[in-house]
Parts: C-alpha cells; structure tokens; sequence
C-alpha cells in the first residue's frame, strides 16, 4: 500500500478505497496463515507473497520490472515491520500478560507509525523517480537483496533447535530486525546511486547545450567581425569608385564588390542556419 499511494494518481489502476480494502485482505490472509501449522510456514510466506504481487499488478499501472521492484522492496519492508513491532511487543507488553486485545491495539499503532514515517521519506523527489525508473539489472538485484535478506534474517529460527543455535528468542529477533534495516537501506543506497546517475546525466545534457550555444554566440561574434570589416573594404572600394572616371577601372570595382558581398554571405549561412 505504501509504494501504491507514493504514485502518482495517472499511475494507478484503482482508487483508495481498493487499495484499502486489499491491504485489509492482506492482513485477514496473515491472520489465517498464522493457525496453519509450523511445517507450512514456507508455504504461508507464499501465499502472502503472491497477494502482495495480485495487489501490486491490479493497482499499479506500470510495466512489470517496477512493479517487481515494487514487490521486493514491499516484502524486505513487511518483514521489518513486522519484526520490529513485534519485538517492540515483546520488550514493552508481554511480561504485562494484559488481555489479546491490546496486542492488536499495539500492532496496530506500530504499523500506523512506520507507515507514517516511511511515507514521508518516500515522498522525496529522488526516491520517486527511483520508484519508476528502473533496469531489469535492478530488478533482479532488488530480487536476490529481498532473497538474501529474507532467508539470513529468519536463519535463527531455522537453527533453534540444533548445535548451530544463534541464541534465545531475543537475540534471533534482534538479528532478524537489524538484518531486515540493513536490506532497507541496501535499497535505499542503490535508489540514491540511480538518482545521483539521472542527476549527472540530466546536468551533462545541459552543459551540453550551454556549450553548443557558446560555440554559437562565438562563430556568430566571428562572423560579426568579419562583416565589419568587410563592409570597411566595400566603403573604401566606394569612396574609390566614386573617384574614378575611367569606366574599366569602375567597372571591375564593381565585380569585385559584388565578389565580396558574395563571399559574406556564403560565410553567414552556417551562421544563421
């Protein structure tokens, strides 16, 4: 939902409502998943992975490597969600033991919260434009970072129960929230590289102009220069001609005045063209 509301509105398929209503069935499907057993866990994460992709495609009105992008970078932010208030909820709630109910007040207000502050920060222009424009180079790269980060961060529960035990319970969700931030800003780093590239290429292509104009104005203050002078040459050739009586002498002043005024104008087409 996040990444679908920081489109713009000619970018997406539906309205809020929709998009509402579909995070909301995401969360019933989390809920559900939640009762199967452990063994199907793999299973569930699928499940939730493949709504994540239904929502994106039916909301978004983009071409496909964005809205896998789209889908990497919202599963990596899920999972530090998810990770975080519910580590939040261990070290504030649970030794209270109040009633379920305030489980779900609390996850409620965590997700408010970190949707709140990440709507915020992706509302700056660099990270628009590094939510539209992207490679299937960065897409698969934002596949394999949310791969990677997804099986390194649940790696401790995978060990719990064998001599490669990374610690309690609170350790492996320590490890699980820190390692889900460092694949946020893994992204975040590779969204500010490709807006530093835009940028650099955006302020070559104006250093390009601004040469090309420079070159101009210098071959125009060239040509000015020559037209000056040989307007100089045309008026003393005048002044000449007004003096002469022998009507040969006047006669190849001309020619050669009209050679000039050809000459000129020849050199002032690449000018004005």
């Amino acid at each position: 939902m996040l990444l679908i509301f920081r489109l713009k509105p000619s970018k997406r398929r539906i309205n809020h409502l929709a998009i509402i209503a579909l995070g909301i069935g995401q969360i019933f499907l989390q809920i559900i998943v939640g009762f199967w057993p452990l063994w199907y866990w793999v299973f569930g994460m699928l499940v939730n992975l493949l709504w994540m992709f239904l929502t994106l495609y039916w909301s978004e009105k983009v071409n496909l490597s964005v809205k896998l992008y789209h889908l990497s970078k919202a599963f990596i932010l899920a999972e530090f969600w998810a990770s975080l208030s519910w580590q939040l909820y261990c070290y504030l709630l649970l030794q209270l033991k109040l009633p379920q109910w305030n489980e779900l007040i609390f996850m409620f207000s965590c997700y408010v919260l970190l949707f709140i502050t990440f709507f915020k920060l992706e509302k700056k222009p660099k990270y628009q434009y590094a939510l539209l424009n992207i490679k299937k180079r960065e897409v698969i790269s934002a596949i394999v970072t949310a791969s990677m980060v997804f099986m390194i961060s649940n790696l401790g529960f995978a060990l719990t129960n064998t001599f490669l035990n990374l610690g309690d319970s609170v350790t492996i969700f320590m490890m699980r929230t820190f390692i889900d931030l460092c694949g946020i800003l893994l992204l975040k780093l590779q969204e500010n590289q490709r807006y530093e590239s835009f940028l650099k290429g955006d302020l070559t292509a104006i250093n390009n102009m601004f040469q090309s104009q420079y070159e101009q104005y210098q071959a125009y203050r060239e040509s000015s220069q020559l037209v000056n002078q040989r307007f100089h040459d045309l008026k003393h050739q005048l002044d000449v001609l007004a003096l002469e009586d022998d009507a040969d002498k006047r006669k190849f002043t001309l020619v050669n005045c009209a050679k000039e005024s050809r000459n000129i104008d020849q050199r002032l087409k690449p000018v004005t063209q």
